[in-house]
């Protein structure tokens, strides 16, 4: 159920359910603040507020950080391997006449498929699906590649094709890699609660101060703000940010 909300839900709806728990926390750390009395909230919850408000950021930094540098390691492995398409594409010159051209249909199927594969999200039954497929697009290019690498094995040429073919595949693995690895489930809920006690510690600090409304509702979208793009890093295709296929896009349409 976490993970659905986490990686498949509408992000908006998302973020609307966070801002909700988030301010319900504060009006209600505001309200037993109230219950106590200013001057027993100012002396008993000072230490503990000011401890659960540092390890709060302290664990949004390191979660927003790792997502990021998912989310950066994604994009330089697009680039990455739009270059080895590139080079296996322009090595079907290598080829024989008889098989330049299934080579580079294709490859024009794989390209798109390897696209499409961007736009799935989470939905692990879709993502299985993709996989096999991409499997089945590498083994049409493989059988291509090395049958006619093995008729000529004194050949240069067509051994650069296996070798381009190899790079591009690997490159296609360090992808799905990338896809799969996101923050783990026990920390993103571990993110959750203690920004939830840390709102909840605001309120109390809120009452304490007297000041109300203006003032939660800003704590309640920052954090709001900072949550929701924590899981939006990790839906690569699906979100507000999303990685840039452009270099596969351009590599597309010149193979076409």
């Amino acid at each position: 159920m976490f993970s659905y909300l986490a990686y498949q839900s509408n992000l908006i709806v998302l973020g609307v359910l966070f801002f909700v728990a988030i301010a319900g926390c504060i009006v209600a750390g505001t309200y037993v603040g109230n219950r106590q009395g200013r001057t027993h909230v100012e002396t008993g919850f000072t230490v503990s507020q000011a401890a659960v408000l540092g390890l709060s950021g302290l664990i949004l930094a390191f979660s927003f950080n790792s997502a990021a540098a998912r989310f950066e390691t994604r994009q330089s492995l697009i680039g990455e391997e739009a270059g080895a398409i590139e080079t296996a594409y322009l090595r079907a010159d290598l080829l024989p006449a008889s098989k330049e051209a299934p080579y580079r249909e294709a490859m024009r199927a794989y390209v798109n498929q390897r696209i499409a594969e961007y736009s799935l999200g989470a939905d692990q039954i879709a993502l299985l699906t993709s996989w096999e497929r991409n499997r089945e697009a590498q083994t049409a290019l493989w059988k291509i590649g090395s049958s006619t690498a093995e008729n000529a094995p004194r050949n240069v040429e067509l051994v650069l094709v296996v070798q381009a073919l190899n790079q591009m595949f690997d490159a296609a693995q360090a992808e799905e890699s990338a896809l799969r690895n996101r923050v783990p489930g026990s920390i993103l809920v571990l993110v959750v609660m203690v920004t939830l006690i840390s709102a909840f510690l605001d309120g109390i600090g809120f009452a304490a101060s007297g000041r109300r409304f203006v003032t939660g509702a800003m704590v309640a979208i920052l954090l709001t703000v900072v949550l929701t793009t924590i899981f939006d890093l990790d839906r690569p295709q699906q979100g507000f940010v999303r990685v840039d296929l452009t270099a596969l896009r351009l590599q597309l349409q010149e193979m076409q």
